[in-house]
């Protein structure tokens, strides 16, 4: 049987829709009925911090909920720039992870060569000169040297007492 045609006797139907339909519909809002109701975003708290590495102190934002957290520490997330290094959008990205329940640690790549931000001002990519600068503060950036880098962030991360040290991402 097909539920578009309209049976013989009955009104006309304006609406357009088989009765398919409108069970889609209803299985549709009773599917969002359902849903958890989506939680406000938790307050936050920025802050500036120092992590030892084996090549030196990096500088790096540490961003948080603030308030009670839960049983065990937040889960921890560790972010890693682009060849830009931490500059304020990293920083507004950290702080609307936090703001969703994750300690995040956003260190600065280039702490070998200076604290943040670095490269300094606008960069000028169809500028030979300018690009020769990104890439003279990228050839510090070695495999070894990030992974260094990456296991004193996380060791960092392990120490604060707000982390649970068990969950990363």
């Amino acid at each position: 049987m097909n539920d578009d045609v309209q049976r013989p006797g009955s009104p006309p139907s304006d609406t357009g829709l088989s009765r398919r339909d409108l069970g889609l519909i209803a299985a549709g809002a009773a599917v969002a009925a359902s849903a958890p109701a989506a939680a406000a975003p938790l307050k936050v708290m920025e802050m500036d911090v120092e992590v030892q590495t084996p090549d030196g102190l990096c500088d790096a934002v540490f961003v948080h909920p603030t308030g009670r957290a839960p049983a065990g520490g937040w889960p921890a997330v560790l972010v890693w720039t682009d060849i830009m290094g931490l500059r304020p959008v990293f920083r507004q990205m950290a702080g609307r992870m936090a703001a969703e329940g994750y300690a995040v640690l956003v260190p600065n790549p280039f702490y070998r060569k200076g604290r943040a931000p670095i490269p300094a001002g606008p960069v000028n990519w169809a500028d030979p000169a300018d690009r020769a600068k990104l890439m003279e503060l990228r050839s510090a950036l070695t495999p070894e040297a990030t992974a260094r880098d990456a296991i004193a962030c996380f060791a960092w991360l392990d120490g604060q007492s707000l982390v649970d040290p068990g969950k990363g991402a």
